[in-house]
C-alpha cells in the first residue's frame, strides 16, 4: 500500500496508529510477520470504501453534467 501511494510503510504505520486513537478503536491486528484487521477494522474499511465510492460517483455525474452544459452552450 504504501509503495502504491507512493509514501513510507513508517508513515502509513503512523497515521493508521493516529486513526485508531481517534476512533480508540484497534483497526489493524500487527505482527513481526503479518497483519491482520480486526472486525472494527474491516467494518471500518468497508464503510470508507463504500464513501469514496460515492463521492467517485458525485465527482463524475457533475464532470458530465459540466461537459453537457458546454457542449449545449457552444
Amino acid at each position: 500500500m504504501a509503495a502504491r501511494l507512493s509514501i513510507t510503510k513508517a508513515v502509513v504505520s503512523q497515521q493508521i496508529t493516529n486513526l485508531e486513537q481517534e476512533v480508540k478503536a484497534t483497526l489493524l491486528i500487527r505482527s513481526t510477520r503479518s497483519v491482520t484487521p480486526t472486525e472494527a477494522g474491516r467494518e471500518f474499511y468497508l464503510r470508507c470504501r463504500h464513501i469514496i465510492k460515492e463521492a467517485e460517483d458525485a465527482f463524475n455525474l457533475l464532470s458530465q453534467s459540466t461537459e453537457i452544459q458546454r457542449a449545449l452552450c457552444a
